[in-house]
């Protein structure tokens, strides 16, 4: 989305709310980014250990096959099945841990989506610095994430850009209320008041 794009959806709108606007786009697009290459992470070593499994299972019916027409390579077949059943095991065990450290990122990369920083650069390596601190997780919350924050904007406050200027609040000027001109007095009374008209019709 452009410039130009929000102008024209929203007419009228000032430049500090066209630049907000683009501000929550662009977090949004790199969010979703950020989810996507994760996900495509996952499908790509899916992939990988279902092409792996196959062969593995292939090579043990080729084993088992061979066992019942030869017994002496039972012993074979068997060590070849408690190998590969140990190999799953540590498979799944680097899977979970993968997909921990995915999300982690994930996790990272959406919170530093939210702050405003002077440059890609400037992005990047505090991304970077989040992620090798290793925080945990509770969910999808990061545990620790706001005293990191404040501890990395302390260290490198250049790293992110200063908040624009909210435009000052309207000022609304109420009417001021019809005050006596001087030398007039209030009227005590009904009587009063129509004699101080009659009188000023008169004169």
């Amino acid at each position: 989305m452009k410039r130009e794009d929000v102008s024209r959806i929203f007419g009228g709108a000032t430049e500090e709310q066209i630049s907000a606007i683009l501000d929550i786009n662009s977090r949004d697009i790199g969010s979703a980014k950020a989810k996507s290459d994760g996900l495509t992470e996952q499908i790509t070593a899916l992939n990988a250990q279902i092409t792996q499994r196959d062969a593995d299972l292939t090579a043990m019916r080729e084993k088992l096959t061979a066992a019942q027409a030869d017994a002496g390579k039972l012993t074979e077949a068997q060590t070849a099945l408690s190998d590969l059943q140990a190999k799953y095991a540590a498979d799944s065990q680097a899977w979970d841990a993968q997909r921990a450290a995915q999300a982690y990122e994930f996790a990272v990369r959406s919170k530093a989506g939210e702050l405003k920083f002077t440059s890609n650069a400037a992005r990047n390596d505090f991304i970077r610095s989040a992620i090798e601190t290793g925080m945990k997780m509770d969910g999808d919350t990061i545990l620790g994430f706001d005293d990191f924050m404040k501890k990395y904007k302390e260290a490198d406050p250049a790293a992110f850009a200063a908040d624009e200027p909210k435009a000052p609040a309207p000022t609304i000027t109420l009417p001021t209320k019809n005050t006596p001109q001087t030398g007039s007095t209030e009227p005590g009374s009904l009587r009063e008041a129509l004699a101080q008209k009659f009188s000023t019709q008169k004169g």
